[in-house]
């Protein structure tokens, strides 16, 4: 599956979990670095994965690169900014795994790659926010 496929099918999968549980999901007309925004107006970056990456010592990883890219003449110039200003949720998904990490936006900083270990190596400091939804219904 291409990059844009699994990007959008991501964002529908997030968007089928958000519905079930009972909120209301909009979609901005322009991707702005926001994919999904809620009806108590939380604003979601969405970004899937289907491939674990090796890192050291065996330990397997998803890997979700969170940048933007600008326009400097002809070259896209990747930079880092602080994401709780772009958005208040990631939530890092594995659409074929049914595996989600909702994570605020002021946990991670100014990185450009979140790294979480698959399930059998799960002792990331993200862990205590894998699949928790309810995180989405705070104001």
């Amino acid at each position: 599956m291409n990059n844009l496929a699994l990007g959008t099918a991501g964002e529908y999968r997030v968007m089928s979990e958000l519905l079930l549980r009972g909120h209301v999901v909009f979609t901005p007309a322009v991707d702005n670095g926001v994919d999904l925004v809620l009806g108590n107006g939380k604003r979601i970056q969405v970004k899937s994965t289907d491939s674990e990456v090796e890192y050291r010592k065996g330990v397997k990883f998803y890997a979700f690169t969170i940048h933007k890219n600008i326009r400097h003449g002809h070259v896209n110039k990747k930079y880092k900014s602080d994401l709780a200003k772009e958005f208040d949720f990631l939530i890092a998904c594995v659409p074929r795994e049914n595996i989600f990490y909702i994570i605020p936006s002021e946990v991670l900083g100014k990185v450009s790659t979140v790294a979480v270990p698959t399930e059998r190596d799960n002792k990331s400091k993200y862990s205590e926010y894998k699949d928790n939804w309810g995180l989405l219904e705070r104001r």
